[in-house]
């Protein structure tokens, strides 16, 4: 192991051995030449004690965002309108590389689309086989 990184539940650094806050002269006096990025993969600006989280900025000592989410993701959920809040105030289930749009909701998306298509165009080859049990009905270009 190279280098242990520990963080509050509000992603502000602290002490990795005894969990102590990394505040005042501490924080500024540390460097990580192995890496600035936090436990979400997002850029650890310990000069002022802020994180980079590639769309919005973060304040851990406030446990809030700098400025509102401009995107409301899903009108119909109450969550999306708390345009302050990290993935739906949910983040042990998803994370939020891009600073804007929950990564699980978009990959779920992704993965059904590319795996119903695929699925549906081999079991067409495989049920139509000689196109007579199944040949009034239609598959698709991606059969034919």
């Amino acid at each position: 192991m190279l280098k242990v990184f520990s963080f509050d539940a509000w992603g502000q650094r602290r002490n990795a051995v005894d969990w102590s806050a990394l505040l005042g002269d501490k924080l500024t006096g540390f460097s990580s030449s192995l890496t600035s990025r936090g436990y979400t993969g997002h850029e650890m600006l310990d000069q002022v004690g802020l994180v980079h989280m590639n769309g919005r900025i973060y304040d851990p000592r406030l446990a809030r965002f700098l400025q509102a989410d401009p995107y409301v993701q899903s009108p119909d959920y109450s969550q999306s309108h708390n345009r302050y809040a990290y993935i739906w105030n949910n983040p042990l289930n998803s994370t939020d590389p891009s600073g804007y749009f929950r990564l699980r909701e978009w990959v779920g998306v992704i993965v059904a689309v590319v795996g119903g298509g695929y699925l549906r165009c081999t079991l067409c080859k495989v049920w139509l086989g000689d196109g007579r049990p199944w040949s009034r009905f239609r598959c698709g270009r991606c059969c034919r």
